[in-house]
């Protein structure tokens, strides 16, 4: 990797001044496209400044990408960017997406979908994650011959390599954990649940368990389990042949390991023991900012002290007695008539 190709706007040149319209499903005709090594981006000209930054960094993105899966490359990408989700509904081939969506690969056609709002057109979505997002399961369908995957694999490893929301998550993963609220991953091999919160703990949990899995048993393992899932084998047997251990042994070992993360909580959440941890932070951050504030009046003293030194030195160098004015010495005065006059 490492190939890059200068990037090229390719700019739509316009005969009528009403943008024309196209067919369901296809680009309109008016949108621009710009070029990158891999992928073809389509907007439309109003979105260009939320649309360059995405095309300057993504393939470099991408190039992380392909290393975590073990591919060498992929066949080129078309990115239609529409302003909401609307307008992605308008772009997308077939069916309309999910009215919540706001990316969708769609792999058969090598196409990526990517609203720049949300579903309420107020809130502008974090466009490279979603991006990233979209371009894993790209690539993983690449990698693994568009055999099929657990779903808690393929969601995992496009959250985790895309960094969403990963203080959010962390956030959802350690209240399910406090809780006792975990789902079983085999709930998860091929859908998620329809209620909005265990979803969120879905997504998390998927998360969390790949990136272990990458940690736990090295940056290979990933690839070489979508290598061996391309070549037809079956992913969970090939996964616990890896390990060296049953998925359900593997599911407990990253169950013990959120326990070093989180069983801490509950201890300072249980009692006073919060509050005295609290107080001592607030302490710390007390005296530390006072003697902060107190080295930087000493040095504010410090730089007075020698800008005055300074202006001491270069005075006395460039002082000239003779440059005060005094009063003129021809001046003299005279007594008439009892009154005195000056005389100029």
């Amino acid at each position: 990797m490492g190939r890059r190709l200068p990037i090229v706007l390719v700019f739509s040149i316009l005969l009528v001044t009403q943008e024309s319209r196209a067919e369901d499903g296809d680009v309109p005709h008016a949108w621009q496209q710009l070029d990158t090594e891999h992928f073809v981006f389509h907007y439309h000209k109003k979105s260009i400044n939320r649309v360059e930054p995405l095309a300057l960094a993504v393939e470099d993105e991408l190039d992380r990408v392909l290393e975590v899966v073990g591919l060498a490359d992929i066949d080129p990408v078309e990115v239609r960017v529409a302003r909401n989700v609307h307008e992605m509904a308008s772009v997308k081939p077939g069916q309309p997406p999910p009215p919540w969506a706001t990316g969708l690969a769609m792999r058969d056609s090598r196409i990526i979908l990517l609203s720049l709002t949300s579903s309420d057109d107020a809130t502008p979505t974090p466009a490279m994650d979603v991006l990233v997002h979209e371009i894993v399961h790209m690539v993983e369908w690449d990698a693994t011959a568009g055999h099929p995957t657990p779903l808690w694999f393929s969601e995992g490893l496009a959250i985790h390599l895309s960094g969403e929301s990963t203080w959010v998550r962390r956030k959802v993963l350690a209240d399910a954990a406090l809780r006792g609220r975990l789902l079983p991953i085999s709930m998860l091999s091929s859908r998620y649940p329809g209620d909005g919160h265990q979803v969120n703990v879905a997504y998390a949990q998927s998360a969390d368990l790949v990136g272990f899995l990458e940690k736990e048993y090295g940056p290979g393992l990933l690839a070489h389990v979508m290598q061996q899932v391309g070549e037809g084998a079956e992913f969970e047997s090939t996964l616990e042949s890896r390990a060296g251990l049953s998925m359900a042994q593997i599911e407990s070992r990253w169950r013990d390991s959120l326990d070093v993360w989180y069983r801490w909580v509950p201890s300072l959440t249980g009692g006073a023991t919060l509050w005295v941890v609290i107080a001592v932070i607030l302490m710390a951050v007390y005296f530390r900012r006072r003697q902060q504030a107190r080295s930087v009046h000493t040095r504010w003293e410090r730089e007075e002290a020698e800008q005055r030194a300074k202006l001491e030195e270069w005075m006395w160098q460039h002082w000239d007695p003779s440059s005060i004015p005094r009063p003129s010495d021809d001046r003299s005065s005279i007594d008439h008539d009892g009154n005195t006059y000056t005389l100029h």
